[in-house]
């Protein structure tokens, strides 16, 4: 079924592909991803990247870095950028920001990728984030599938299937493993492409605020008064919650990172012992 809805998902790719006139992800193309690196940092958004040292960010810039979502608030910019359609009408100004910011001089300058979550066919038009020109080549368009499993004891076995089927050539290679959360999918793509290490950095999970909310001097730099990705906010972050997805993320991440293990020998780390996720995946040792 994961590979059935996989190959739907393609040619959905492939017609929004042509429609917003982006290539299509192909997570083997080592041009496209710049310097060979063997280590991947995806960059979340949580409040512990307010701990990152002036040592550490120069090593990641050493390496290769996506940087998700409301990453584009940061001073840092990645290698690539991941985003995806706001979720309503109710987040067009979350729409105009994120859109505005990859418009920055300084990020035009430096040319990162967009790595676009394919938009439904019914999306309005201004949901879908807007990629200037000086990115788009670098940019790609991709879509997704899941495990089939709804048992958290099978969550490893299916995986590993599931990975599996991108050696076997039966997944299309822009489509990558989701769970409802863009971390998911990112992780699965630092595996398909040949990383042996991914680190994530603010992926905290066990708070509903930003490293921007801990620090409005973004907001200053950036010359925004507000920026507000997350209206409806619970306790925790919002791929903790249950009646949104099949599994959360604390649940998803550390079996797609044991599967990432004995499939293909990739190590998943946490950048911060604050993470929800700190009894599951191990510290990254920082050089």
């Amino acid at each position: 079924m994961a590979i059935r809805h996989a190959l739907r998902d393609a040619e959905g790719t492939a017609k929004m592909s042509q429609r917003l006139e982006l290539q299509t992800l192909n997570p083997s193309d080592r041009e496209w991803w710049g310097a060979e690196t063997d280590t991947l940092f995806i960059l979340g958004s949580g409040p512990s990247i307010e701990d990152i040292t002036a040592s550490q960010w120069q090593h990641i810039a050493q390496h290769t870095s996506i940087g998700l979502n409301s990453w584009v608030i940061h001073d840092f910019i990645p290698d690539f950028y991941g985003c995806e359609e706001v979720e309503s009408l109710e987040y067009i100004e979350v729409q105009t920001t994120i859109s505005a910011m990859l418009r920055r001089e300084d990020v035009t300058a430096k040319r990162p990728g967009v790595l676009l979550l394919r938009p439904q066919s019914r999306t309005e038009g201004n949901r879908i984030i807007d990629i200037p020109s000086p990115l788009r080549g670098r940019s790609r368009i991709y879509g997704r599938t899941t495990a089939v499993t709804r048992k958290t004891t099978n969550l490893v076995s299916d995986l590993e299937k599931l990975l599996g089927s991108y050696q076997r050539g039966k997944i299309p290679s822009p489509i990558l493993i989701d769970a409802g959360m863009s971390i998911a999918r990112m992780v699965s793509l630092g595996v398909v492409s040949g990383f042996t290490k991914i680190v994530l950095l603010g992926v905290d999970l066990n708070s509903n605020t930003y490293f921007f909310d801990q620090n409005p001097g973004y907001f200053e730099r950036r010359g925004i008064d507000t920026f507000n990705p997350w209206k409806h906010r619970g306790q925790a972050h919002d791929t903790q919650d249950r009646t949104t997805r099949h599994f959360i993320a604390t649940e998803f991440l550390p079996a797609l990172a044991s599967a990432a293990k004995n499939t293909h020998g990739v190590d998943v780390f946490l950048s911060s012992t604050h993470s929800a996720l700190a009894n599951d995946l191990p510290q990254y040792p920082w050089q």
